[in-house]
């Protein structure tokens, strides 16, 4: 899809898949889930001291690595769009923050490009409204004193505790999140406004894909500063996998104290 169509389908269902295209990051990708998996194999044979080489807990954030239950693993990094971060965030590999760095600011573009779009398409205004706007958000939706600092999850569901839940059905705080899809292991799932649990990765993936495919989830914010409102998406990740999943997701949040930046 285009921004444009990705953009048409958050309004209407609260989530769009978008193709990856650019082989540059299709390669970025298959370098971070490849330092990413490596990593998160490595913590099984450390200690509960050594795993702490990789945290930081600032202002309650996690930074780095967690075990927030049996289910899974996580390794989070925090990207500030307005200045430089006040704590050294750990990395295992240099590749790895190379490429989570690289990768972070494409899906950011990604989200800022279709949450604009969103608001062009809403507007109701006359021609010259949106022409005098139009200056003011090419910079709005870049502009760094509106964001808070955006998270960049790295998850890894080992299947190890068959009765844990992987990822229970939530919607996420911010205003765009971007989920890069597994094409071997199935496992995000998007509850439709009828009711059904619907999987993009089955639906658009083969296993054998050589594709790389990014969902676009609508998130609290956007409901909170889209008009009409747009629903937030409700995900999960289902219970039953057909084997380990490394999933990468981003999330573009607004500081509450700058909602002046919003249109």
């Amino acid at each position: 899809k285009t921004v444009q169509e990705a953009a048409k389908c958050l309004i209407e269902s609260s989530f769009a898949v978008y193709d990856v295209g650019d082989e540059s990051i299709s390669d970025t990708l298959k370098t971070a889930n490849g330092e990413a998996y490596s990593f998160f194999k490595r913590q099984e044979e450390k200690d509960d001291n050594t795993k702490k080489i990789y945290q930081r807990i600032v202002n309650g954030n996690l930074y780095g690595y967690n075990e927030p239950s049996s289910a899974k693993q996580i390794f989070r990094a925090f990207y500030s769009r307005s200045k430089e971060p006040k704590h050294k965030q750990p990395w295992p590999t240099p590749e790895m923050e190379t490429a989570s760095a690289k990768l972070s600011n494409w899906i950011h573009r990604l989200l800022c490009d279709c949450w604009q779009e969103i608001n062009r398409q809403q507007q109701v205004q006359s021609a010259n409204d949106r022409a005098s706007t139009a200056k003011r958000r090419k910079t709005l939706y870049y502009d760094a004193a509106g964001f808070s600092d955006c998270p960049l999850d790295y998850y890894f569901y080992h299947c190890k505790d068959l009765a844990a839940t992987n990822c229970s059905e939530h919607i996420d705080r911010g205003i765009l999140i971007g989920v890069c899809l597994s094409p071997t292991t199935p496992g995000l799932e998007i509850l439709s406004e009828k009711g059904r649990w619907t999987c993009p990765e089955e639906q658009l993936l083969s296993a054998n894909s050589r594709r790389r495919m990014v969902c676009i989830l609508a998130g609290k914010q956007l409901k909170e500063h889209s008009k009409p409102s747009i629903q937030p998406c409700v995900h999960r990740v289902r219970n039953e996998l057909g084997g380990e999943r490394l999933s990468i997701s981003y999330e573009i949040r607004l500081a509450e104290k700058n909602s002046r930046y919003l249109p």
